[in-house]
């Protein structure tokens, strides 16, 4: 797969006033260069022969030049200005300052040569490596960024507070301001041009008007008030967050252009709301769509409106048959007789009825597994297992499964099938844990781990079941970040069939919006397509088809 980011670097600090000696500093460089990213460096001539050994690494190219060439050096010979007040006096130099003042320029000259032809680009201190505490995560972590699907346009920079007030921007000529922590930023191509044209006017004016020359991230902060500039931020630190904490909304790709959604006519019941939807297909050849309904509406803000002054959730279930085309077939909806003959909580509970059924085939037939709160022995959401009869559209010989141990949530357990064909849960994905039912228990039982450094994957929970394919078992996972409201993103996992370990992952996307969008139903029967039941903000179901040339896993764990 093609890099999709280049990494843009300088060395060209003045050797006599580094904090750091030689060794330490091209250490640094060096580790960057190891992760394997394709990196652009600018070197200066008196530091050239200290990383001319880099040569030889084949993701690397070096381009030799004199500061002198740069634009901010050169304002500056002509702009009459002194240097900050409260200052490191050994490393706040001229030199240091006007090196930071010109990463912005540096980014906009590998753009115009783009050796690896990317069309974004991020900038990434030649030392960074030391501000790691997790260095094997973060470098994977950075190592995956050159093949990630980055948003068409985007320009993000990291943050380590708020912004800073008009009333107080007098004082960023005299002191270091950490409103942007520096030292890394991303951004497509034509986004990183426009901010060098307008960057060059906005330093011009900073240095008529204050007649100091001041650090990168003060510059910044400048602009971001007086200029009224709105860069994409997120909040991070000097340590591994400044890379790693990047949104995943900048990684996402938006699958609306590439796919067929196809809503169809669900049956009405008042004051409910048809929303996911879990699919099997029967070793018969039927398929079967089991629909989740809800009594709320979700808005914007996150909120919950409710029918009744209760704000209870309240949740039902609709099975139909689908045709071959996978539209489902008029005349065979039918809500689900639930016979569940298991005690009640006794307390009050915020949600009555099985949440997030997904449908697996069992040794015994089929079965489901969802979410409870109501027949939950603590109130809290447990797991509850049991078979289910399409033929009578029934639910019975439910069953609570507790966790390993006690939590106050459970949701999103995945079933799937051993090779000897024990039913097994993927109960969370770092670490990778796969557990079975303890019969004289009834809790799960972890029987297999693997640790997973993936990115995201820490955050990452189950979505749908995993369908058999040649090269492995292939499902959907997600996971959410918060914002208003919640953003859900998906990716693609590839099991290995014996062992379940995990093999290779797709890029994140989303299949309408960023938002709260729910898939607990795919399959991956279709020569050309992938087919996923998806929700938006809890309603507006719909079976999406997206080729899958669209969706490539593209990486390994």
């Amino acid at each position: 797969m093609a890099y999709t980011l280049t990494f843009v670097t300088s060395y060209l600090q003045d050797k006599e006033n580094s904090l750091h000696n030689d060794e330490w500093n091209v250490g640094r460089l060096a580790e960057l260069v190891s992760i394997g990213i394709p990196l652009y460096i600018f070197v200066c001539p008196e530091n050239a022969d200290e990383i001319a050994f880099l040569q030889g690494a084949h993701n690397i190219h070096i381009e030799v030049i004199n500061k002198s060439e740069l634009w901010v050096f050169q304002q500056l010979k002509e702009k009459p200005h002194s240097l900050p007040k409260y200052r490191n006096l050994e490393k706040d130099t001229e030199d240091h300052l006007s090196i930071s003042l010109s990463k912005i320029e540096l980014v906009d000259r590998v753009i115009a040569h783009n050796p690896w032809n990317t069309g974004h680009f991020a900038y990434i201190d030649f030392n960074i490596t030391y501000l790691f505490s997790e260095k094997h995560k973060t470098y994977e972590y950075i190592h995956h960024l050159e093949k990630r699907n980055f948003s068409e346009k985007i320009l993000t920079f990291p943050v380590c507070s708020s912004h800073v007030p008009i009333e107080n921007v007098g004082g960023l000529a005299d002191a270091i301001n950490w409103r942007f922590c520096g030292g890394f930023f991303l951004g497509d191509a034509d986004s990183l041009k426009k901010l060098w044209q307008e960057y060059q006017g906005h330093l011009v004016e900073y240095l008529d008007i204050y007649q100091k020359l001041t650090w990168d991230v003060n510059l910044w902060a400048w602009i971001e008030t007086v200029k009224r500039w709105e860069p994409l931020w997120y909040s991070a630190n000097h340590n591994d967050s400044i890379v790693t904490a990047i949104s995943a909304d900048c990684i996402t790709k938006n699958m609306v252009s590439v796919s067929k959604r196809i809503k169809h006519n669900y049956p009405v019941i008042a004051q409910f709301r048809p929303t996911s939807a879990s699919y099997l297909k029967t070793p018969d050849g039927r398929r079967w769509l089991n629909t989740r309904y809800v009594n709320y509406w979700l808005y914007n803000n996150g909120c919950y409106g409710y029918p009744t002054s209760l704000h209870i959730i309240e949740n039902k279930n609709m099975l139909c048959e689908l045709d071959d085309e996978l539209n489902p077939i008029a005349d065979t909806f039918v809500l689900i007789d639930e016979q569940v003959d298991i005690p009640k909580y006794q307390g009050d509970t915020f949600s009555k009825g099985l949440e997030d059924v997904r449908l697996y085939k069992s040794e015994s037939g089929v079965k489901f597994i969802a979410t409870n709160v109501d027949y939950s022995p603590n109130g809290k959401n447990n797991m509850v297992i049991g078979d289910y009869v399409p033929e009578t559209h029934s639910i019975s010989n439910v069953q609570v499964v507790l966790p390993p141990v006690e939590s106050w949530c459970e949701k999103n357990w995945i079933p799937i099938s051993s090779v000897g064909g024990e039913d097994l849960f993927i109960y969370k994905w770092s670490p990778f844990e796969v557990g079975r039912v303890n019969t004289s228990t009834g809790s799960l039982e972890i029987l297999m781990s693997h640790m997973i450094n993936a990115p995201y994957f820490n955050k990452v929970r189950g979505s749908t079941t995993f369908v058999e394919r040649e090269d492995g078992l292939l499902g959907v996972v997600h996971f959410s970040e918060d914002h208003n409201p919640r953003h859900y993103y998906h990716i693609l996992v590839l099991l290995e069939k014996d062992s379940l370990r995990p093999l290779k992952y797709s890029n994140c996307f989303c299949f309408k919006s960023l938002g709260v969008e729910f898939c607990i139903g795919f399959t991956d029967e279709l020569a050309d397509e992938y087919v996923f039941w998806t929700s938006q903000m809890d309603r507006e179901p719909m079976t999406v088809f997206i080729p899958k040339v669209e969706i490539q896993l593209c990486f390994d764990f």
